[in-house]
């Protein structure tokens, strides 16, 4: 009877040791919490690959015949779509009706001064430098249409915005573009 005794002991010993090790994980320092903790296995700390897709963005692929997991980076997974997705880039005549149907958001990603002035009826606003800080108020179960004065602001937010998981796309000549496809815009003037 020494060998169960030696299992139960080595399950107990186990669960104190692995149940002790509450590892807290940080990402670009914010807290991840997750159903899938890392944990601490003779002084190495192991991530699951749950957190890794979940959190990150990476594509997981496990091909359990082959015993191969394959992992790519968001960079990987925005290039592998760039031909697919015809470059990121939409007309407003596409974008127009899709906004109507609550199925793609517009973003102006400009400065508070341009905004101003005049946008896109509808749309939201996260100038270009507070992207990285507030794109979790983007909805993430549309299409976004990203926009700004000369598309070189749009096309970097659309980059990031694909990397962090989101379907973006380049509005392409924002207002001037929207307004001759019958779209409407605002002003903030006082």
């Amino acid at each position: 009877m020494i060998i169960p005794f030696v299992v139960f002991a080595v399950v107990l010993v186990g669960g104190i040791i692995f149940g002790g090790n509450n590892i807290q994980l940080f990402i670009d320092n914010q807290e991840v919490l997750s159903g899938s903790q890392p944990q601490l296995i003779q002084e190495e700390v192991f991530i699951p690959v749950i957190i890794l897709e979940e959190e990150l963005g990476f594509g997981v692929v496990w091909g359990s015949e082959e015993k191969i997991l394959e992992i790519r980076t968001p960079y990987q997974k925005f290039f592998d779509n760039y031909g697919d997705k015809g470059m990121y880039i939409k007309q407003a005549r596409e974008v127009l009706p899709l906004l109507n149907k609550r199925q793609a958001a517009v973003l102006d990603v400009r400065p508070d001064e341009a905004r101003d002035e005049r946008f896109i009826r509808g749309s939201m606003h996260i100038p270009m430098v507070e992207l990285l800080d507030r794109h979790y108020e983007l909805p993430t179960d549309r299409i976004i249409a990203v926009y700004c004065a000369k598309n070189i602001n749009a096309s970097y937010a659309v980059t990031i915005l694909n990397m962090l998981g989101y379907e973006a796309y380049l509005l392409e000549d924002g207002i001037e573009a929207w307004l001759r496809a019958g779209g409407r815009t605002s002003t903030c003037r006082v």
